[in-house]
């Protein structure tokens, strides 16, 4: 709501109308005009004033009319002035913006000012039930948010009820399998096992890898892994191991052994400590029995 009073021909006692409790601007059509318009909008924040040219007046208000209408389409203003022309011009506007309420008075009279006071009222009504209405959606969402967290909670059980029926149910299956199947497939599964049937074990292995890698190895003690490989192929087996290639057999000796990085031209293969196999010594009783 806002109320236009333009100055011109005596619009009405000044005095009474609402400053500071409604939105007005003031046209001032000369020096004098201007000079009391300046005069309440200097007392009043929310009363400001705008100095019409001295020619084609009514043309200069219908298009600050306009102005506020294309920024607020369903604006309502009260407008106070005894100019003809202007009559015919907010007809015009109001069939230009439907939306919009556009009120013309000749004077600022009792009507005039009762009509203010009302649309005041109604102004006030129109906010405290916005107010209101986002006050209820507000409780609505602040109600609907333990809703909200409680299914998710729900949810968050129920998956962490079904992981440990999940987990005990591989327990029970575990339990049912036979304790043989279960040890057999564990010495099956371990390639690095050593074997008590005579077969060749990791600590034979470790010196025979160590002398190829130091028969093909060149002045730095580095050597082409392909070429270790190809050096230990007649000699070496990969499946008395539990491997498949020589390349797998060669990558499960430790750290401690061999040393292996990667380059452009592949793997080379170096040895970082020399693997000794130590004899078992024969104890004094053994020597006793033999000589005996």
């Amino acid at each position: 709501m806002k109320l236009l009073l333009d100055l011109k021909n005596k619009p009405g006692k000044l005095n009474k109308l609402p400053f500071g409790k409604l939105p007005i601007d003031l046209l001032a059509h000369d020096k004098k005009a201007a000079k009391q318009a300046a005069h309440y909008s200097r007392h009043s924040k929310q009363t400001d004033w705008l100095r019409l040219p001295e020619k084609q007046q009514t043309a200069a208000i219908v298009k600050y009319l306009r102005k506020l209408l294309k920024t607020e389409p369903q604006s309502q203003l009260a407008i106070v002035s005894r100019r003809s022309k202007l009559r015919k011009a907010c007809r015009d506007l109001c069939a230009e913006f439907p939306d919009a309420n556009i009120t013309l008075w000749k004077r600022c009279g009792k009507k005039c000012r009762k009509f203010l006071e009302k649309m005041q009222a109604d102004q006030r009504k129109q906010h405290r039930s916005k107010k209101n209405k986002a006050v209820s959606q507000n409780d609505e969402s602040i109600t609907a948010q333990p809703l909200l967290d409680n299914t998710l909670f729900q949810a968050t059980v129920t998956r962490i009820e079904n992981a440990i029926s999940h987990v005990l149910q591989q327990e029970q299956d575990l339990a049912t399998i036979p304790t043989d199947t279960i040890e057999t497939t564990a010495v099956a599964e371990d390639p690095t096992q050593p074997e008590n049937n005579g077969k060749t074990t990791f600590a034979t292995l470790i010196p025979t890898v160590q002398q190829a890698v130091a028969a093909v190895a060149d002045s730095d003690g580095w050597a082409n892994l392909n070429d270790v490989i190809e050096h230990l192929a007649p000699n070496i087996h990969p499946n008395e191991y539990g491997f498949d290639t020589h390349h797998d057999l060669i990558h499960s000796i430790y750290r401690d052994w061999l040393k292996i990085k990667k380059t452009s031209h592949g793997e080379r293969v170096r040895i970082n400590r020399r693997f000794v196999v130590r004899k078992k010594q024969k104890t004094k009783a053994g020597n006793r029995k033999g000589k005996a």
